[in-house]
């Protein structure tokens, strides 16, 4: 009687399969707590299950981690009588996931109660007080097949995060919902899964390292700003060369942007944020650095100065180090675009690279003074990454000139992980000063920034996409265009509106710039549909675009073929007579029945819009 009712005791420690849940007692028992971070223990001559909470518990009542069952006398103290017990049955092991193991007897398998009950079996509880001891270890969630299911089946990327946050079970789904908003964990699934190299899931690791960067770099431009400046635009008064040094100095400036070929707002300036990346991320950056240096080996003799652009990086096949550097990278693309206030797509590097400059007393290195678009003209906005420190004394210094005084304004001073975004016009003229001491690690990137996509080079590239591939480029552009790449949904009234197949709503994006009809044309590969029925579920789709946009007052309709593509079918090769027909046979109905009638089939040709705009206000 006594083991049953130590086994009923003993059970009143594990809760559930996925996770250990024990609240707290008020009764300490006889041997205290570990020196652990946090220890729930029970004991007692009585072998009754009592937890309690330490006082360095930081969760107070509920608990997660691996129930360990102890004999007392393993603990290195006991009460009144206590024997250690026999070797081979000193310590079962609850996991998590409900997973079990019996120390020197491995076969021993029952469940989590059935494990404990063996182990009673083996001890006197007269003999030998147990305890019930509960190490509490962060739980660990990891990037499981059902996190790449999830990640692979939906999209957007953001909808699919929140939808495996969702399904985690009810006592981790905070701390999913909690790590689907969290840069490192995402950036570390990303990395776990494109160093394995998985084809089935690289799609949806690339994006997520894409969305753990945007994640940081929010983090990073919230974080502490040590300058910030506002500065007129300024250009070349006349057309001017490249230069550098005092030419560059001399020339005579007006204000005004430059930026050919891009899209650049008229507000220059110079901003320092400090927390450009993590200690640790800087010293995996600078040590994959270091790696490609040996192996590349080449320098600049008379610059004493080593640039390691991405090929190289990719080429030595550097896998982890290659992916922090590309995700440091879209970290910094993001943050450009949030100095330029321009969407994420605007902006494209021009050149980057991880620079590597040393001292040395008999090749000094030269500070020359520059200006990023004086250049290339393709340079409209810059930045610096600092891996290394630098002051005064070491040199290596960044120092910006103003134009108007004809001195130096301001010195940046390197600091690991402190970043520098400017502008790359005239009105940021700058120089590195000689490095006299030690090494100087940096990370600098151009950037153009241009509006990527016009409604008509959209049209084209999406007009026969040939594959799932191809679609999902095109649909990509179009969010891009649109503004949505990263909505979880579409638009309410857009959701609203499109419940079934064939339905059709007009939405305004932009601020109500940017036009566009929705609509869910018929999936041919769905099942086998008759040519009848393949026109007829066409026509209804043009039918619902068409009445769409005559609701909206506008003049022009730039319309791809519904359902062309991947979702033709067995129809490609004859969708556009398909198209033709369904037009051909709305036209004979509009006249027919009119444009409200019950069961029209067909859908009109350009010419018949006043008609069907006409009976649409008439009501008919």
């Amino acid at each position: 009687m006594a083991s049953m009712n130590g086994l009923r005791a003993f059970r009143r420690c594990i809760v559930g399969q996925r996770g250990l849940r024990v609240r707290a007692a008020v009764a300490a028992p006889a041997i205290g707590c570990l020196a652990l971070p946090s220890v729930f223990l029970a004991g007692g001559a009585s072998g009754r299950c009592s937890p309690v909470r330490c006082a360095s518990s930081n969760e107070p009542g509920v608990v997660r981690g691996i129930l360990r069952v102890v004999p007392y006398g393993v603990l290195g103290s006991s009460s009144a009588g206590a024997k250690a017990p026999a070797p081979d049955a000193t310590t079962a092991f609850v996991d998590p996931a409900g997973m079990h193991h019996i120390q020197g007897s491995p076969g021993n398998a029952g469940g989590a109660a059935g494990v404990i009950y063996k182990l009673w079996r083996r001890l006197s509880i007269n003999d030998v007080a147990l305890a019930c001891q509960i190490l509490l270890l962060p739980h660990k969630l990891e990037c499981d097949d059902q996190f790449w299911q999830v990640l692979d089946a939906i999209h957007p990327l953001s909808l699919a995060l929140s939808s495996w946050a969702s399904s985690c079970e009810e006592e981790v789904r905070e701390e999913c919902q909690e790590k689907s908003q969290e840069a490192a964990f995402l950036f570390a699934c990303a990395k776990a899964a494109l160093a394995l190299k998985i084809p089935l899931h690289q799609r949806s690791a690339l994006l997520l390292l894409r969305q753990a960067a945007g994640l940081a770099a929010d983090s990073t431009w919230t974080g502490h700003r040590s300058h910030e400046e506002v500065l007129p635009c300024l250009h070349p008064a006349t057309e001017a060369s490249r230069s550098i040094d005092q030419d560059l100095l001399d020339t005579e400036l007006k204000q005004g942007r430059q930026c050919r070929g891009g899209s650049c707002r008229e507000q220059c300036g110079l901003l320092v944020l400090d927390d450009g990346l993590h200690d640790s991320e800087i010293s995996d950056l600078v040590r994959h650095a270091e790696i490609i240096k040996d192996l590349h080996g080449t320098r600049d003799p008379d610059t004493n100065k080593l640039d390691i652009h991405l090929h190289l990086s990719a080429h030595h096949r550097q896998g982890e180090g290659h992916l922090l550097f590309l995700y440091v990278l879209e970290k910094l693309r993001r943050l450009i675009a949030l100095a330029a206030n321009v969407p994420p797509s605007w902006v494209s590097f021009a050149s980057h690279f991880l620079s590597h400059l040393f001292s040395d007393e008999s090749a000094p290195s030269k500070g020359t003074i520059h200006c990023d678009e004086s250049s290339f003209d393709r340079f409209h906005y810059s930045a610096v990454l600092w891996l290394t420190a630098q002051n005064s004394t070491t040199g290596g210094e960044v120092q910006f000139y103003d134009s108007e005084k004809r001195d130096w304004r301001v010195t940046v001073q390197p600091i690991p992980g402190r970043l520098a975004i400017f502008t790359s016009g005239w009105e940021n003229i700058h120089r590195v000063t000689p490095l006299l001491v030690g090494e100087r690690w940096s990370l600098p990137v151009f950037a153009s920034v241009k509006a990527p996509l016009n409604t008509t080079r959209i049209s084209k590239a999406c007009l026969w996409p040939a594959s799932s591939k191809q679609w999902e480029y095109c649909q990509d552009r179009l969010d891009q265009w649109l503004g949505i790449s990263d909505a979880p949904t579409f638009p309410a009234p857009v959701v609203q509106a499109i419940t079934a197949p064939l339905k059709a709503k007009f939405h305004a994006y932009g601020d109500g710039q940017k036009k566009c009809i929705h609509v869910v044309g018929p999936d041919f590969r769905k099942r086998d549909y008759t040519r009848e029925e393949a026109v007829a579920e066409l026509a209804e789709a043009y039918f619902n675009v068409l009445v769409e946009f005559c609701g909206t007052g506008l003049t022009k309709l730039r319309l791809l073929p519904v359902s062309g593509g991947i979702f033709s079918g067995p129809f490609k090769a004859e969708l556009p007579a398909l198209t033709a027909d369904a037009l051909e046979g709305f036209h004979r109905d509009v006249h027919l029945y009119g444009i409200r009638g019950e069961g029209i089939r067909g859908s009109p040709s350009p010419a018949l819009r006043p008609l069907i705009c006409r009976n649409q206000g008439r009501g008919d």
